[in-house]
């Protein structure tokens, strides 16, 4: 990052440019991190610190740069609670501190005069009253009111019948009894000084407790005059000074009450006050002319302001969920709205005169107990709605339909006869149209119950429109009516359709809708050139069509009781838009798909369960299926064609709890509505925020899958992708090994977490989730086959089983190989391979019980024992065994190896080295098996050790470099110096002691002999001989000795180099210190590992030096050590006796000479690495104490400026 920031961005983690745009990704607490960006905020403008986890505002914002050039501030999704220093950016157009948790507004952002936007929703705030800041308040007013000379107001000057000391008394509210001033008089001034000066001040938020059934919870008290109001104050409204505001947010908060001062925020464009408690709106809103959005949905609003009508630029109100039970006739006189939101009121009845509103787009009212017109106008559209409105108004001022009066001669009302006034003008019409020749004729709502007898005579008749009649006879078609091209009969209560109708051959349009048919006749597949057909609103439970009609675009059978789609659909092959509202359909079947020409398909408001897959494959522009009962909905249903095409796609009102993943393919995706819906993925909350979160989000989600699917199959998983969602059940089908049922649970839960849901919110990654899986499937089958090899070791380990393989030549315990961690040799058992190989003739163990037994049925046996057996459903074999025998221990060295091995003689000898020749084909194998828990344990123990090692000679080399360090080293090197001559000298004594007995040796052997020839050969005198010989060739012995030692102490004398000595002498101190440091580390882990039960296989040759310890109780621990252990603290004990060590601040070389490393060859490791700087810390704990070449070379630039210094002082 180079130069100024005028754009800061941290809103959240850094994820990748794909998932940058999801909304919530990321929970990184980057409060930390911001300081980094501190330098480079010179003049920056921009600061967006969204979704983060700031509970307090960031130093990065008392920066005195940032107090004049901050224009835009984002906090939103965090959890503040004080923002007043927010007050100090003067510049400041944009401020959003939405959800968090801020309570009151503060006093300091009256100073934001030049803010245009202000987000506050999502908060606590349960008025809008300042938070009056004491300090500043009472500073301004102290130096106004202070008139005495010293500047300092005195308490005796106050006057004494105001009783200042009573008025913090809560139970009088801060007002003092029996004082009342009005606001203009000066005693009410000189009290209000006063109180200032006690940090009271004139106004304060109370809340209303003398009503407990008020609506309203907070009132506002004068502390001077007692006077109490729900109207704010002016001089604790936030919005007297903000005068520039053009969008102000308050949703989500607890407000009862809106001040009139917002009506007077005359540049207001968007104002928003969702899920409060709102009451009633402001009168003064009549002044925002510039208002285009007003959002007040979720309230408890029941009316609007009557003048409201005055906001001229008006264009959205948002009205739902509240409790309205007239239509507000404000927002009909409202010249530019365009938006009308009342969904989920109380409303009744409509104003016809809405259909006449000049702009006037949509209009929600659904969920209202709608009477007037009728609720189905709501469920038919806005257009419908308006239209019936326009319909009705016009009847008011037109006059109804026809009058009906009784006939003459009806008896009880059975007869009616229309007005003979109406009757006459219909057969004016009608005669007018005969003689003019017109095409067109409109008989709509003349009450008619036959077919005026006049028209089956007109053979030249178009279109004919007989809507809204009563019809109480079938209506009968003639030849002569065969020109009919249009033909309308809707809402006529006709019950049955003539088969004559098969006569209008040029039909191009008929309507039926409205009516009561319950069957449809074959007929209609007569009509060859029908292109439109509506059968809406009828009582018709099913439909075949049973010819082909070649023409016919056009089908609605809306609102009827249709319980399957119509038979002979794929008759209708030029079908372009088909129309199934509003029935009983439970399905969308095969049959649809062979209409190859449709565009349009409208099955909303059905029972629909399911959609058939192969619905993908048509090209659909339209398909609105909302309303329905869908729970699933395959990727499929979208593929290979559907999402190429589809510009409207309604799925809305559904039971999906996911959405397709490939939905985010949509061309066009404008058209797509999919609330309403109980998603778990992609969350409501998403949904909320609009399709393009929605398709990001399944963006992301289709391409985790692919990776995640792709991933497992490369590390050879089996998995079924259907099963990762809606919510990820069975991931993996296949090639789990050894992984337990909880393992796959805990494994589902995590792919869950990662594709489903709020999948932004869990920080994994695809590699993350496999590597974890593939090495716990790792863990368990190095588990499982390490519990086989310890029951195989534990069954050769038994004295019965091993005596009979001994004997019968088929075990031998004596076999050592390299199979340590360091490549050291470990002691190892060698049987017969024949015992684990499947044959006709198997080798069995017959032991003293008299059963015979394989060996794969006493591993059984030994492992049904052991309750952390965790294999479950796999079965143990011999071949599972032979696997069980190509495990590596946790070090990677091998634990079994298959070779030919040479056994002693015993019964089967014989029979397999003349099968194998010199050795039989063998299992080798370990006797102790190291767990991957005690190779953690050995790793940490001794990472530990050689981490204290290093800091050891370090603190070595420092003190060497101090002049007490230095003084000391030329002791020891003069003192190992001059022992060399007392050891020479002492070896030159020595030999001629042995020289000096060598002539009396000689004398013995020739007494011996001379005696053995006087007295003659004899045992006796022969073992004399022998003797005396045996006692000269021992002085030879040590003469040739001591020679070697005085050769090699001379020349050690003669060669001696200063250096050389100042180095042994450096080592051996640092030998000592590192024994001592390995030696409390080891006792330490093995007072720990007696009182947890811990093996320590490591501790000498397979553990011996370990029993061996807990054998001899007066080595395990001192009173002091063992408490610790017992306490917890045995690593804190353990931790202070190194630094007792380490922290010397003289050290010795008593002793030194004497320590030896043949006991701890992990000393000797680690000078052997660290004298090449190849040594490194494997624990990531101890990193801090350098790298591994650093220190090498670090220790040996110390040793050579000791040496220079040393050879300086030498010189001196």
């Amino acid at each position: 990052m180079q130069g100024d920031v005028h754009v800061l961005c941290l809103n959240g983690r850094l994820a990748s440019e794909e998932e940058r745009t999801n909304p919530g990704v990321g929970r990184l607490r980057i409060q930390k991190n911001i300081s980094s960006y501190s330098e480079h905020l010179h003049d920056a403008r921009e600061i967006d610190l969204r979704r983060n986890s700031i509970s307090v505002l960031p130093s990065i914002l008392s920066r005195d740069d940032l107090k004049s050039s901050l224009l835009s501030l984002s906090l939103s999704h965090n959890r503040l609670s004080n923002v007043a220093a927010l007050g100090r950016f003067v510049n400041l157009q944009c401020l959003d501190v939405s959800a968090n948790e801020i309570d009151t507004i503060p006093q300091s952002f009256s100073y934001l005069k030049q803010l245009i936007k202000l987000d506050l929703s999502d908060n606590k705030l349960r008025h809008l009253a300042f938070q009056v800041d004491v300090d500043n308040d009472v500073g301004e007013e102290i130096g106004k009111i202070i008139d005495n000379s010293d500047g300092i107001p005195r308490r005796s000057e106050r006057p004494a019948s105001n009783e200042c000391h009573n008025i913090r008394d809560a139970t009088e509210k801060r007002v003092v009894k029996g004082f009342v001033a009005e606001n203009d008089t000066k005693g009410f001034r000189e009290r209000r000084k006063y109180l200032m000066l006690d940090g009271i001040h004139e106004w304060d938020v109370v809340m209303n407790i003398d009503d407990d059934d008020a609506d309203v919870a907070y009132m506002y008290c004068n502390n001077v005059s007692g006077e109490k109001t729900f109207v704010l104050p002016s001089t604790l409204d936030p919005f007297t000074k903000l005068i520039h505001l053009v969008s102000l947010k308050l949703s989500g908060n607890c407000l009862k009450i809106l001040p009139e001062s917002i009506g007077f925020l005359t540049q207001l464009q968007v104002f928003e006050a969702r899920k409060n408690k709102l009451l009633f709106v402001p009168d003064s809103f009549c002044r925002l002319k510039l208002l285009k959005v007003l959002k007040l949905d979720q309230n408890r609003l029941s009316e609007l302001p009557e003048n409201l009508y005055q906001c001229e630029s008006l264009k959205s109100v948002g009205l739902e969920s509240n409790e309205f039970e007239y239509f507000p006739s404000c927002l009909v006189q409202c010249p530019s709205l365009e938006n009308i939101g009342l969904k989920s009121n109380a409303i009744r009845s409509l104003p016809y005169f809405v259909g006449f509103m000049p702009r006037l787009v949509d209009i929600n009212m659904f969920d209202n107990p709608l009477e007037d017109p009728e609720y189905e106008f709501v469920l038919d559209g806005v257009a419908a709605l308006l239209w019936e409105c326009r319909q009705r108004h016009l009847e008011l001022q037109n006059g109804g339909p026809p009058k009906i009066i009784d006939h003459p001669s009806g008896i009880c009302g059975e007869l009616h006869d229309i007005d003979p006034k109406f009757d006459l003008r219909m057969n004016r019409t009608i005669q007018i149209a005969l003689v003019s020749k017109q095409q067109a004729l409109r008989l709509q709502k003349q009450n008619l119950t036959e077919l005026p007898h006049q028209l089956y005579t007109k053979n030249d008749l178009r279109h004919l429109d007989l809507r809204g009649n009563n019809f109480q006879q079938t209506i009968q078609w003639t030849e002569a009516m065969s020109s009919l091209e249009t033909l309308n009969i809707s809402d006529s209560r006709v019950t049955n359709v003539s088969p004559t109708i098969r006569r209008l051959n040029d039909l191009l349009e008929l309507n039926l809708e409205r009516n009561e048919i319950m069957e449809v006749p074959n007929e209609l597949t007569e009509l060859i050139n029908l292109e439109k057909l509506n059968l809406s609103l009828n009582r018709i439970r099913s439909y075949a069509i049973k010819g082909v009609m070649p023409a016919l675009r056009e089908l609605y059978l809306d609102v009827n009781q249709i319980s399957d789609l119509p038979l002979g659909l794929e008759n209708l092959s030029n079908l372009k838009k088909l129309s199934l509202r509003q029935n009983k359909l439970r399905e969308i079947d095969r049959s649809v798909v062979a209409l190859t020409s449709l565009v349009e398909l409208n099955a909303c408001r059905n029972e629909i369960q399911s959609v058939c897959a192969s619905i993908g494959h048509m090209k659909l522009a339209s398909l609105l299926l909302h309303c329905n009962q869908i729970s699933v909905l395959d990727d499929e249903c979208l593929m290979p064609n559907l999402f190429k095409t589809l510009k409207f796609f309604r799925i809305d009102s559904n039971r999906l709890l996911q959405l397709p993943l490939c939905i985010d393919k949509l061309i066009f995706f404008d058209g797509l509505k999919v609330d309403q819906n109980p998603f778990v993925s992609p969350p409501q909350q998403l949904v909320q925020r609009g399709m393009n979160e929605v398709l990001n989000y399944c963006r992301i989600r289709r391409k985790r899958a692919a990776e995640l699917k792709s991933s497992l199959q490369k590390n050879k998983f089996k998995t079924d992708q259907s099963n990762y969602y809606p919510v990820a059940r069975g991931v993996l089908v296949g090639y789990t090994g050894f992984l337990a049922e909880e393992d796959l649970l805990e494994f589902d839960q995590i792919v869950d977490e990662y594709l489903n849901g709020e999948y932004y919110l869990h920080e994994h990654s695809t590699s993350e989730i496999v590597s974890k899986i593939k090495e716990r499937r790792k863990e368990r089958e190095s588990a499982a086959y390490q519990m086989i090899l310890r029951a195989l070791l534990q069954v050769l380990s038994d004295e019965n089983v091993a005596d009979f393989l001994i004997e019968n030549a088929l075990l031998r315990k004596d076999l050592e190989r390299p199979w340590g961690k360091d490549a050291e040799m470990v002691s190892c058992y060698s049987f017969h391979s024949a015992l684990l190989e499947e044959s006709d003739c198997p080798v069995t163990l017959n032991l003293n019980d008299g059963v015979e037994s394989s060996l794969c049925s006493l591993v059984k046996e030994e492992l049904e024992l052991n309750e952390e057996f965790i294999l479950g459903k796999f079965v143990v074999t011999n071949e599972v065994i032979f696997k069980a025998l190509q495990y590596h221990s946790p070090y990677g060295t091998r634990v079994a190896h298959v070779e030919k091995v040479v056994y002693g003689n015993g019964k089967e000898a014989s029979f397999f080295s003349d099968i194998m020749g010199s050795g039989v084909s063998s299992v080798v194998i370990v006797k102790v098996l190291h767990t991957f828990s005690e190779a953690r344990r050995r790793l940490n123990e001794e990472n530990l050790i050689k981490t204290n090692f290093s800091r050891v000679e370090r603190t070595i080399d420092t003190w060497l470099e101090s002049r007490e360090g230095t003084m000391k080293l030329n002791n020891e090197t003069k003192k190992r110096t001059k022992s060399i001559s007392i050891e020479l000298r002492k070896s030159g004594r020595a030999l001629k002691d042995e020289q000096r007995k060598e002539p009396k040796a000689q004398e013995n052997i020739v007494r011996a002999t001379r005696k053995a020839t006087i007295l003659g050969k004899s045992d006796e005198t022969d073992a004399n001989v022998k003797e005396a010989e045996i006692k000269l060739q021992d002085i030879h012995k040590e003469v040739s000795k001591l020679q070697q030692d005085i050769s090699l102490l001379k020349a050690q004398k003669e060669g001696l180099d200063e250096c050389e000595t100042r180095s042994g002498a450096v080592d051996d101190l640092k030998k000592k210190y590192c024994l001592a440091i390995f030696s409390v580390v080891y006792n330490s882990n093995r007072l720990l590992a007696i009182h947890k039960g811990y093996r320590r296989p490591w501790d000498g040759p397979d553990g011996k030096d370990f029993e061996q310890m807990l054998q001899n109780e007066s080595q395990v621990a001192s009173a002091g050590e063992m408490d610790a252990i017992l306490r917890g603290k045995g690593e804190e004990h353990c931790m202070n006796k190194l630094e007792d060590i380490i922290s010397v601040n003289d050290f010795s070389w008593d002793g030194a000479e004497q320590g030896s490393c043949r006991e701890c060859k992990l000393y000797s490791k680690y000078k052997e690495f660290n004298d090449v700087g190849e040594f490194s810390i494997l624990s990531t704990n101890h990193r801090k104490f350098g790298s591994r070449r650093g220190r090498g070379s670090t220790i040996r630039q110390s040793i050579d400026r000791l040496f220079s210094t040393a050879r300086k002082l030498s010189k001196r």
